[in-house]
């Protein structure tokens, strides 16, 4: 499996350890890692200096996120164009952060319009090699909070794939390994996320928290309280071989934690 890191984690090591993005690449490519993703709306602009740099470091876009609301509805026109953008990347992954539900009166109404706005994504990204994707957001108001939303969409979308992310079942009280047993079979790409109980750092605030369980903080993968270790073997047993995405929001000190990050997942393949 490769390894890759978000594009955000890379940027905020570059402000603190005050270097141009271009050596920080470099670093993590010396690191391990293979290639980076990140968002849609962030990405785009900055995409003529970003693929020169991917290409000198030996790196490529695992994937892209792209956060919409499609609670309202869509337009087709832009997400034919983000799709004809990420074929010129190239980038062969979407993962959509399809909207969120605003209150209990509509929500019939809002999911039968993320249903089929998903669906439409889909289907145009099908044609052009790209697969479409949604994770267990940590957001109590997004259709894929539980594993009964991520359900609900894989059952009405035959061609929407899912992104297991390690931390967020945290924020719905669901054990991250019960609900990927019943999502496993629509594995496209993987977020490897961890909390710790206490700061690492002084300046490192609160993350995440969860009725009834203790307070997370940022952490590098395997430095945390959540059974990384544990989903990673889950994740090989499925025969998966892609990416594996670090992703740690957060950190005060990116690189070192991007290694410590790579260092534990390389271990456990």
């Amino acid at each position: 499996m490769k390894i890759s890191i978000f594009l955000p984690h890379l940027l905020s090591a570059a402000q603190q350890e005050n270097l141009p993005l271009e050596k920080i690449l470099n670093k993590a490519s010396a690191m391990g890692y293979q290639g980076i993703e990140g968002d849609f709306a962030q990405i785009l602009p900055m995409l003529p200096q970003l693929q020169p740099m991917l290409k000198e470091a030996g790196m490529e876009f695992s994937s892209v996120y792209s956060f919409q609301k499609f609670e309202r509805g869509y337009e087709e026109a832009p997400l034919l164009n983000m799709l004809d953008s990420l074929r010129a990347f190239p980038c062969k992954k979407l993962m959509l952060v399809p909207g969120f539900f605003t209150e209990e009166a509509k929500r019939e109404v809002e999911w039968a319009r993320i249903v089929d706005a998903v669906s439409f994504v889909c289907e145009a990204a099908n044609e052009r090699g790209i697969t479409v994707s949604v994770e267990d957001f940590g957001n109590a108001a997004s259709p894929c909070f539980t594993t009964d939303g991520l359900l609900f969409l894989l059952e009405q979308i035959p061609l929407l794939q899912y992104t297991f992310d390690t931390g967020n079942f945290y924020f719905a009280d669901e054990d991250p390994l019960s609900a990927f047993s019943l999502l496993k079979h629509r594995l496209a790409h993987v977020h490897m996320k961890d909390y710790s109980a206490h700061p690492l750092l002084p300046e490192e605030a609160e993350k995440a928290s969860s009725a009834g369980k203790r307070k997370g903080y940022p952490s590098p993968v395997g430095s945390g309280f959540l059974p990384v270790e544990a989903c990673l073997r889950a994740i090989c047993e499925t025969g998966y071989h892609d990416f594996l995405a670090v992703e740690q929001f957060g950190c005060a000190h990116q690189l070192d934690a991007m290694e410590k990050s790579i260092q534990f997942i390389r271990t456990r393949l």
